[in-house]
């Protein structure tokens, strides 16, 4: 294996991550603060601002195991073999991409306890859908991850429109035995997918996750239909701190539309990034 390549093995993942939760750690003993990026969610002018929240040490301290970290090896790899032929991420530096959007999903892992808690207002997701996955991020680390610390994972869709894409995630869960995982060629407006999802007998409702994939208010227009037929009850929708607070200031006031509360912006900050997961979800009527 050469040495780029390395840093996808399991030892070398297992340390990134290790650092990147010991940044956050850090941050949290010292009581930093958020950049001026995150301001808007700190002041909470008004009630339609989500309260940012740093994700606990209790939660950022979970351990994740070897075995955990052989299986992302193997996924990580996976996509960088078949980026030789399909543009799945950048072919600049793919090992490097891979790594980080690998790393990114796992934050979202710490917070299932969170979002997959029934409340008097809310329903519990029964599965987790992917939207525009590409190459399975954050779906397929974060299954892996979840599965790892809670001992069982919910049920998987990864929804990808682009075919090639699709054919390598739907080889990637067969090779990786997820058997509890499927792929929808297709996008997430497409009205089919309530249909489908209904056919297949989906336990419905779902918990969307997304990242980089379209703004906060696009992404909640391309899932009317789904939310309508109450196949999703929550979502958690990955950005970096200065594209959250673009999207905020732009059409931040357009988010509680549609049903949707958005009640919490989780930081995940290892002293170098800062990523958010915009939490939102649909009362119960």
């Amino acid at each position: 294996m050469s040495a780029p390549e390395s840093m996808l093995s399991a030892e070398a993942l297992a340390e990134a991550w290790s650092l990147a939760c010991a940044g956050h750690l850090r941050q949290l003993e010292d009581a930093a603060e958020a950049s001026e990026d995150l301001d808007p969610f700190v002041s909470r002018e008004t009630k339609l601002e989500p309260r940012l929240s740093w994700m606990d040490a209790e939660s950022v301290s979970r351990a994740l195991s070897s075995v955990c970290f052989e299986r992302l090896s193997l996924y990580a790899n996976k996509v960088l073999e078949a980026n030789r032929v399909l543009n799945l991420v950048s072919r600049k530096d793919p090992v490097a991409q891979i790594r980080r959007n690998l790393l990114d999903a796992l934050p979202l892992a710490l917070l299932w306890q969170h979002v997959s808690r029934e409340t008097e207002d809310r329903d519990s997701p029964n599965f987790i859908l992917d939207a525009g996955s590409g190459s399975g991020v954050p779906g397929i680390p974060l299954i892996m991850a979840i599965g790892d610390i809670e001992g069982k994972a919910p049920p998987l869709l990864l929804v990808e429109s682009r075919g090639k894409k699709a054919e390598f995630l739907w080889k990637a869960v067969e090779e990786l035995e997820m058997d509890r995982a499927e792929v929808w060629n297709g996008r997430l407006e497409d009205p089919d997918l309530v249909d489908w999802l209904e056919e297949s007998g989906w336990p419905a409702p779902g918990l969307l996750v997304t990242r980089g994939l379209g703004s906060v208010y696009q992404t909640q227009q391309w899932c009317r239909k789904l939310a309508k037929a109450e196949h999703l009850s929550s979502m958690l929708l990955v950005k970096g701190s200065p594209g959250m607070r673009r999207e905020w200031e732009e059409e931040g006031r357009r988010w509680h539309r549609n049903g949707w509360e958005i009640p919490t912006l989780h930081l995940f900050a290892d002293g170098e990034r800062e990523l958010c997961a915009l939490e939102g979800y649909r009362p119960l009527d």
